[in-house]
Parts: C-alpha cells; sequence; structure tokens
C-alpha cells in the first residue's frame, strides 16, 4: 500500500498555474509537461527497460530452437544451463517487474496526478476570462474543451514515449 501511495503523491493536482498556457503546440504541451517532467522522464525510463525484454523474447526463442536442433541434446543444455537460467530470470522476474514498475508510474502516478494538474489549471484559466468570453460560445462546449484537454495531451505524450522506445529498439 505505501508504494501506492509513494507514486499517487509524486505529483500536485492543485498546484496554482504560473501562467496562462502559450500559443503553440509544443509551447502549450511543454506548459504541462514541466510540471511533471520527473514523471515523464520515469516513464521513459520504465519504458525503454520494458521495450528491451520484450526485443529480447524473440531472441531467447531463437536460441532455444537452437539447442533443440543440437544432435546431443543433453549436453547443449548443460553448457547452456547459465544462458538459460538467465533467459528465465528475465522473463519470469524482469519483465514482470519491469511491467509493474510501468504500470506504477504510468497509472498510480502519471493519469490520476497529470490529468487532475491539467483540468485544474485549465479550468483555472477558464474561470479567469470575461464574461464576453462565455456569451460567445456554449458552455458545454467549454467545460468539454477543459475535460477531454487534460486526457488528450497526457495520452498524446504517453503514447509518444512509448511508440519512442519501440521504434528505436
Amino acid at each position: 500500500m505505501a508504494l501506492f501511495a509513494y507514486f499517487e503523491s509524486r505529483i500536485r493536482p492543485t498546484a496554482m498555474p504560473g501562467s496562462a498556457p502559450p500559443q503553440g503546440l509544443l509551447a502549450f504541451y511543454w506548459h504541462f509537461i514541466r510540471q511533471a517532467k520527473h514523471l515523464f522522464g520515469a516513464m521513459f525510463v520504465t519504458g525503454l527497460v520494458v521495450a528491451l525484454i520484450d526485443t529480447l523474447i524473440p531472441l531467447f526463442i531463437g536460441r532455444l530452437v537452437r539447442l533443440m536442433e543440437a544432435t546431443d541434446r543433453a549436453a547443449a543444455l548443460d553448457a547452456a544451463m547459465p544462458t538459460l537460467l538467465a533467459m528465465g530470470a528475465a522473463v519470469l522476474i524482469g519483465r514482470p517487474l519491469a511491467l509493474l514498475l510501468d504500470s506504477l508510474v504510468r497509472n498510480n502516478a502519471v493519469v490520476p496526478g497529470v490529468t487532475s494538474l491539467i483540468r485544474w489549471q485549465s479550468h483555472w484559466h477558464v474561470v479567469r476570462q470575461s464574461w464576453p468570453f462565455f456569451q460567445n460560445d456554449f458552455a458545454g462546449r467549454i467545460a468539454n474543451r477543459v475535460m477531454q484537454t487534460s486526457n488528450a495531451v497526457r495520452e498524446s505524450v504517453v503514447s509518444c514515449i512509448r511508440a519512442v522506445w519501440y521504434i528505436i529498439v
């Protein structure tokens, strides 16, 4: 339970915005991402570990097939025992731990914390607008933008991080 609380408390979602979100797509993204860059950095690292282990699995399968093709399988298995133990540890221990850590960072810190942070700061910016701002648009459309912007920004950054590692690896 303490592990979950550690990840959930990494960001203060009700932090007051320093300024209004800037114009331009990259500046808009950076305005929110920089407030949780340590979490996105952690996701970048855990994403690398998961991508590397996922990439190793087909190599492990190839080595197992090569072992089964040996004429003297017993001798080949004895010679490859340290490698087999390392492969088993990577798949049975390393991969679940990497996935757990990646899920903890993403689902217990980034998803609730960053989403709430963006929503809160977007709401704070909207309520500071003048009366004509609200008369020129439907209230439901404004509220919808405030609610959906947080999910869109967060999910696109998370997807980019995962895509970068799988493309590189």
